[in-house]
Parts: C-alpha cells; structure tokens; sequence
C-alpha cells in the first residue's frame, strides 16, 4: 500500500469529500424538507435512471472476482485451486447478487407470470442472461489485469467484497433502525410536514414497509463503490500517471448524478443521500487500510 493514500488517491482527497458530505448532512438536518420540495418531480427518465442506474455498480462484484482470479494465478501453480475456486465461488455470488437486485425488472420482460407453470424457460433465460453478463466482465476485466501485481490484486479483490457485504448490512440495519418516512410518501398526506422527521428522530422498527425505508440511502450506499475505481490505477496493463484520476472523476460524476435522482425522484432526502455515501466511503477507507496494511509495494 502506497503511503499517504487511501482507495487509492491520497489522504487529503478522503478528507475533503469526508467534510462535503458532512456540511451536506449540517445543511440537510435543517433544510430536508425544503430542499426536496424544491427538487423532487418524477419524470420518465428520473424513473429508468432510478431503476436501471445502479446496475452498473453491481457489475463491480464480478470485477473484484476477476482481480482475485488473476491475483491468485499469478502467484503461481500452488495457488492455482484458490485461483478457480475464487472464480466459481465469486461467480456465483456476482450472478445471485445481480439477480437479486434486477431480476424483478428483467423476468416481466421475458414473458415471466407469478404462479404460471410455464414461465420456467423464462426463469432460465433470466438466469442465463445474469451468467453471461458476469462472465463476459470478468473475462474482459482480466484482460486488462496486470498479473505481475498479484498481491495488489487480490488485495483489491477483497476490499471490495468485504466491504460490499459490510455496508450493506449497516445499511439495511440503520434503514430498521430509523424508519424515517420517504418524501413520495409524504407527498400523499394532506399535510406532508406533519409526519416529516429528522433523521435523528428515530422510531426504530416502525415500518418494514418501504415508505418508511429512506435513511440512509441504499442506492448511494451501492454507487459508492465506484469511489473504489482509483486503485485499478496501479494494476491495469496499459496504465498512466493520470488513470486514477479518469477514474476517480467518472465515479464523482455517477454518484453526484446518483444523488440528485435520489432527492429528484422524491426517493431521498439529502441528508439520507450524504449519509449513504459517507458511511459506506467509510467502512471502505477502513477495510482498505486493514487489508492494504499486510501488502507490499
């Protein structure tokens, strides 16, 4: 691990979106309410934006798996079990994941019906599609993929993953935790500012209902795994000086595009928005710095 930096750009780039994101959640404690007022209106693409978004950061599972596929054979013949075994077992996990996520949208398309005894074929399809589009990514990323960089590899693998899973159980604890109402459901009171709360005012396990799911932001906690893409910078075949930071550009452009749907499509409020990326971008930084602390240069 590079000194000085984190998710692989340096100290000072952590700290500064660390303090954005904490004058967004000082500015949504008193301004919730207004700002969504003044931003919140479903529009066509807001919606397709707020379904489909998202996809994309799912496909960073089956990347990660590529990275410890290509790792692992890369240290050599004695790693050669761990090598496969990464990729049948990430695989797999990639596939359920996307298919957990998206299947809902993908299987009405396919002709599926709840309850329909032949709706197995496009059940199939629907599984088919998942499998080759976490294989084609993966056979890709590891194209790009410096095997000489092994330890690094493996490395970035992990923290992906490790801290994929780790965040989205707080997130889904903290959801429970707050049950704090959604704006698009506020909307549909006679007095909406009635049954708006704070994200401190908590009533924990109020709802499981997801009206009452809206801090912190799910969707953020999910695109802030693109804040991840800079330390592809050191590992890629062709690779420059200034890779990480294309990178890291394109991942501020998605979540700042991510947010404002959010509060657009009346789903979020922006202190759920810069919660959901500050704690997630968190628990990134510290899973990073736990695993890079055992790699090498």
């Amino acid at each position: 691990m590079k000194k000085g930096q984190i998710l692989g750009m340096r100290y000072q780039v952590f700290w500064i979106i660390v303090s954005i994101l904490c004058v967004g959640i000082i500015v949504g404690s008193f301004l919730d309410f207004d700002v969504s007022v003044t931003l919140s209106n479903k529009t066509a693409i807001g919606k397709f934006y707020e379904t489909y978004g998202n996809m994309l950061t799912f496909l960073m599972y089956p990347v990660a798996v590529a990275c410890l596929y290509v790792g692992f054979k890369g240290k050599g013949e004695k790693y050669r079990f761990l090598s496969i075994s990464s990729l049948i077992a990430g695989g797999f996990w990639a596939v359920n994941n996307l298919n957990g996520k998206y299947s809902k949208y993908i299987r009405p398309i396919l002709g599926y019906t709840p309850g329909n005894a032949g709706s197995f074929l496009p059940l199939a399809l629907n599984y088919i599609i998942w499998i080759a589009v976490s294989c084609l990514v993966i056979f890709v990323v590891t194209k790009l993929l410096d095997e000489s960089q092994a330890d690094k590899l493996i490395a970035i693998g992990a923290v992906i993953l490790i801290a994929a899973l780790l965040s989205e159980a707080v997130n889904e604890w903290l959801k429970a935790v707050g049950c704090r109402p959604r704006y698009r459901y506020l909307v549909t009171l006679e007095d909406p500012a009635s049954e708006y709360k704070a994200w401190w005012q908590m009533i924990p396990y109020l709802s499981d209902e997801s009206n009452f799911r809206s801090w912190p932001s799910g969707h953020m906690t999910d695109a802030t795994i693109f804040l991840t893409l800079p330390m592809f910078g050191d590992v890629l075949k062709k690779r420059t000086y200034k890779t990480k930071y294309w990178l890291f550009g394109f991942a501020v452009i998605w979540i700042l595009v991510m947010s404002y749907n959010r509060i657009h499509m009346a789903a979020h409020f922006l202190s759920d928005v810069c919660f959901g990326i500050l704690l997630t971008y968190v628990i990134y930084a510290f899973i990073y710095k736990a695993v890079f602390s055992v790699v090498k240069d």
